[in-house]
C-alpha cells in the first residue's frame, strides 16, 4: 500500500523522462507559452514522490494532501529544493496564526525562503524576464 496523492511540475521538457520514470504522464506541452516547458502530473504519486524528486535540475510543482503530510508547493533550482504548506483550493500559502492574531514568524521565514528558490528555479526555466507574446485571436 502507500500513501497516494495528485501531483503537478513544471520543467523543461529534455528533464521530462526523469519524472515519466516516476509515474508522471505529459499534461501539456509548451507550458505558458514556452514550448521548451512541459507539464507532468502524477494522479497516484505515493508519498509525493518523497525523497525520490531529483535535486539538480531545476523545476517547481505542487501536490495535494495525503493521509500522512498536507498539500505542499515545491521547487528545486537545480541545487536547492525547497516546499511549504498550501491550500490546494485558494492557492495560498499556509501560515498559522496565534490566538492574538500573530502569525508564526518561523512560518512565514520558510514562504520567504521558498519564494527564493522558486524565483530562481523559474528564472532557469526561463519564465522571468523575458516576456512570451501571447497569440491573441479577434479583438
Amino acid at each position: 500500500m502507500g500513501d497516494r496523492c495528485y501531483m503537478e511540475v513544471r520543467c523543461k521538457k529534455l528533464h521530462a523522462p526523469i519524472f515519466e520514470k516516476l509515474g508522471f504522464k505529459l499534461h501539456e506541452e509548451g507550458y505558458d507559452g514556452h514550448p521548451e516547458l512541459v507539464e507532468l502530473a502524477d494522479e497516484q504519486a505515493n508519498y509525493a514522490h518523497g525523497d525520490r524528486l531529483p535535486m539538480d535540475i531545476p523545476y517547481f510543482g505542487w501536490h495535494t494532501a495525503g493521509g500522512e503530510y498536507g498539500a505542499e508547493a515545491f521547487a528545486c533550482d537545480g541545487r536547492k529544493y525547497f516546499e511549504v504548506g498550501i491550500d490546494v483550493h485558494s492557492g495560498g500559502m499556509v501560515v498559522h496564526v496565534s490566538d492574538a492574531g500573530v502569525p508564526d514568524e518561523w512560518e512565514l521565514g520558510l514562504i520567504r525562503m521558498f519564494r527564493v528558490i522558486e524565483k530562481r528555479a523559474k528564472k532557469a526555466l526561463g519564465l522571468l524576464g523575458k516576456k512570451v507574446k501571447a497569440h491573441v485571436q479577434g479583438g
